[in-house]
């Protein structure tokens, strides 16, 4: 007899694979109920393509912040992120937020006491597909009087970018440079 009896009842941990009818449904009927909170920002830009059938992000940035909500309307309004989680703290402040960008995840929360709270600034690179998306971002970035600090161009590795630093102070590199993951091929 197993240690829980429980056991035998229990359904294997499978990842949900949702028909795309009722996925388009859900997705028109959530878009329709946050249609008043989702107001006046910036909709998702079509040309931005998330293939969601890779692999979840094996490492993702944690960025505490002394105004989590400011930082999270500048990622969404400036550069496009898409709020996946929000969890507030009792105070009603930040405790946890996920934005997700294509295929990766920033960690987004209000600054608490201990060695968690005190890191930053951070660095973060987002890597877009063509030079004519990265030439978007940046007159979005722009007209938006984000803080650029590094004019676009062309890198000498390959990259076309530009860099920001948000209003936390992290610095952000926006631009076409995507390398693979894993170990550099051996020649």
């Amino acid at each position: 007899m197993p240690a829980d009896p429980l056991d035998q009842l229990r359904l294997p941990i499978a990842p949900l694979a949702p028909r795309a009818l009722f996925a388009a449904d859900l997705r028109r009927r959530l878009l329709a109920e946050l249609a008043p909170v989702l107001a006046g920002r910036l909709q998702e830009d079509p040309t931005m393509t998330t293939d969601t059938s890779v692999a979840a992000p094996t490492i993702t940035v944690a960025v505490p912040c002394d105004d989590a909500r400011r930082m999270i309307d500048w990622m969404v309004d400036l550069l496009g992120f898409q709020v996946g989680e929000l969890h507030e703290a009792p105070d009603g402040s930040v405790a946890h937020a996920r934005l997700w960008w294509r295929t990766g995840n920033v960690f987004v929360s209000d600054r608490r006491p201990g060695p968690w709270g005190a890191t930053g600034p951070v660095a973060i690179c987002l890597a877009g597909d063509s030079d004519a998306e990265i030439d978007r971002l940046y007159a979005r970035a722009r007209q938006g009087g984000a803080e650029i600090i590094q004019e676009l161009e062309d890198a000498d590795y390959g990259s076309h970018g530009f860099g920001l630093r948000d209003p936390e102070g992290n610095l952000w590199a926006i631009g076409t440079h995507r390398p693979p993951a894993g170990p550099a091929p051996v020649t």
